[in-house]
């Protein structure tokens, strides 16, 4: 797996090896990721997931809950992860946005960026349509390449983000070659779900 870093400061991607960032000058702490199973370890937690009031961890723009055929084309989801809770934020449609969506017109939404810096509450609000997971029913954050293979388009590569609780499963998927690990190798988001959060290949 390809491992992507963001300054735990100011979220800022890190494009090379460097002990400070680029952007804000904060000091970087190594994380290693082993295996399959996706780890941080030798940072403490204080110093990756500040204390004090619930705040975004990470968002994983753009993905789909398929609905099957005849006239119902996918919902969109942004996953906002937070300390507290998983936001599922609904892409919010018009009726006539509705019917598009419906027969495959509308497709992915850009606008995700300003959820990184909102407050959980505030999401909540402005996107009442939203699903909430609390993170202690969450019991695995599986990540998964899968390969659809077609003799007339050829191989077309998705990623399934499967998100299992206590109360049962919630399967989202990537447009084709959306890549979405990007956005799952912060080093908070590695320390809040630990072991829970898994990359898989198909």
């Amino acid at each position: 797996m390809d491992i992507v870093l963001f300054c735990t400061e100011c979220g800022a991607r890190i494009e090379r090896p460097s002990n400070f960032c680029e952007n804000c000058g904060a000091r970087l702490s190594p994380v290693h990721i082993p295996g399959n199973s996706i780890k941080s370890t030798n940072i403490p937690v204080s110093s990756v997931i500040p204390p004090g009031p619930e705040k975004v961890i990470s968002v994983i723009p753009n993905l789909m809950e398929v609905r099957g055929p005849f006239f119902r084309g996918p919902v969109w989801y942004h996953v906002v992860v937070a300390t507290q809770r998983i936001i599922l934020v609904k892409r919010t449609l018009t009726r006539t946005e509705k019917i598009k969506q419906d027969i495959g017109v509308i497709g992915p939404d850009n606008r995700s960026y300003p959820f990184q810096f909102m407050k959980p509450d505030d999401i909540l609000a402005e996107n009442p349509e939203s699903r909430v997971i609390p993170l202690h029913d969450l019991v695995s954050f599986t990540v998964t390449k899968k390969i659809l293979q077609s003799a007339e388009e050829g191989d077309q590569v998705f990623w399934e983000v499967k998100l299992l609780t206590k109360s049962g499963t919630i399967s989202l998927r990537t447009d084709y070659d959306q890549d979405p690990r990007e956005y799952i190798a912060r080093p908070a988001l590695l320390h809040l779900l630990g072991e829970r959060l898994v990359s898989t290949n198909m």
